[in-house]
């Protein structure tokens, strides 16, 4: 009997694992157990009433012993079998929305078109949430309610804009102010240099630098509050809120069940699970040196062509984020000089060099942070910044003259699909 309710005891135990009623066999006459089962068909009842009974003897060896157990063993592996719900095919599902002022992607995969719109609306709303904490062009924004009282008494914030802020302070320590929340009032000249035409006034970008600087954000993370220390001063998290705002979505698409989803703000992509029957979701790198950045996604065979730009190769993610940032898509050119919209903090100056940066992390606001920080710091002072945190991939290029130098560690290159060699 030992080998037989092994047999039947691997059974019963795949079938619990898929969700199916375990059958036990214990002592006495197992056929009967077997034909009592509400899950067995009529036919393997009437088979088994045909067939002779077995009496097991201990010593004695019947004939049709073997017969009986390997006919009873495929009725109740069949039975199991058909007894089981296999589970419905996951379908693909995309929703698109301009938030943050940037088109704004989902894509699920879910069992029912209901339950992918209900995801989606709920993961549409939680970036609308965050937008209403971190916009800067908001009047009635949290940060622009906290900027309002800079050079005051410590306000007390949202857990939202408390996790944001650690970060973006933490990514502000650790490259010596190359990334800065306080950026706000140096943005702000070079908008207005954008919309004119003109470059900003050297006097007025004094004016502006004098409030920036991410030292005199005092946060108390345990009290949740935040003080800005000088009068003038004013945040700007335009360089980390579409990755913590592509972070939390994932997130809150998990809390309803839905884990194999990607979230893209722009250049910003946070991905779950892999799609089924895939490895991990595909982000085509594309270098801004040669036209454009913006890293694009693949899930399968979509995606951009591959012409349109040079493309570095294809990231294989899961559970991860990707940021890039450099200036092929928002760039001017005055006097003969192409400025970016990256702003060196330092400085107050739009950077003029062609810096293109892609990090891969866990967390979305680290990824797009530091990218924001690469873009502006370039290939050679990467190692120095990237190597204080753990696990993150970079890729950083800058084109000198005829020359590209670039900088990739090791976890951007296990990162990588198809790399360009």
């Amino acid at each position: 009997m030992a080998s037989w309710i092994a047999v039947l005891g691997i059974v019963s135990t795949n079938a619990s694992s898929a969700g199916s009623r375990s059958i036990f066999l214990g002592g006495g006459d197992a056929e009967q157990d077997v034909a009592r089962s509400p899950i067995v068909t009529k036919s393997a009842r009437r088979w088994l009433r045909r067939e002779r009974r077995v009496t097991l003897r201990p010593g004695k060896t019947d004939p049709m012993k073997t017969r009986t157990r390997l006919v009873v063993t495929s009725i109740l592996a069949s039975a199991l079998a058909a007894s089981a719900s296999p589970e419905p095919p996951l379908l693909r599902r995309e929703f698109t929305r301009l938030l943050m002022g940037v088109r704004t992607r989902i894509v699920l995969f879910t069992a029912t078109e209901a339950q992918a719109e209900s995801a989606a609306r709920a993961t549409f709303d939680r970036i609308a949430a965050l937008e209403d904490v971190m916009s800067d062009y908001r009047p009635d924004s949290e940060i622009a309610r906290l900027s309002a009282h800079a050079g005051g008494e410590a306000v007390p914030i949202s857990d939202d804009l408390a996790r944001v802020l650690a970060r973006a302070l933490e990514v502000a320590r650790a490259s010596d102010g190359a990334f800065d929340p306080t950026i706000g009032p140096l943005v702000g000249a070079w908008r207005e240099a954008r919309r004119t035409g003109r470059l900003p006034e050297p006097r007025l970008l004094s004016e502006a630098k004098a409030r920036v600087g991410w030292e005199g954000v005092v946060l108390d993370a345990k009290a949740r509050t935040v003080r800005l220390a000088r009068a003038g001063m004013r945040l700007d998290l335009g360089g980390i809120g579409k990755g913590f705002a592509a972070s939390e979505s994932v997130a809150a698409l998990r809390k309803v069940g839905v884990t194999r989803c990607l979230v893209a703000l722009a250049g910003d992509v946070a991905v779950g699970d892999s799609p089924p029957g895939e490895s991990g979701w595909r982000v085509v790198v594309r270098t801004g040196i040669a036209g454009s950045n913006v890293g694009r996604w693949r899930d399968g065979d979509r995606g951009a062509p591959d012409d349109l730009f040079e493309t570095y190769g294809s990231l294989l993610l899961a559970n991860q984020s990707v940021s890039t940032s450099g200036d092929a898509e928002q760039a001017i050119e005055i006097g003969g000089a192409r400025y970016s919209h990256l702003v060196d903090p330092r400085s107050g100056v739009g950077i003029t060099r062609r810096i293109a940066a892609c990090v891969v992390a866990n967390d979305g606001a680290l990824a797009d942070a530091l990218s924001t920080a690469l873009g502006v710091l370039g290939p050679a002072e990467a190692a120095a910044i990237v190597g204080k945190f753990g696990g993150v991939g970079a890729l950083v290029e800058e084109r000198v003259g005829d020359r590209v130098d670039r900088y990739r560690n090791d976890e951007f290159s296990s990162a990588l699909e198809h790399a360009a060699r």
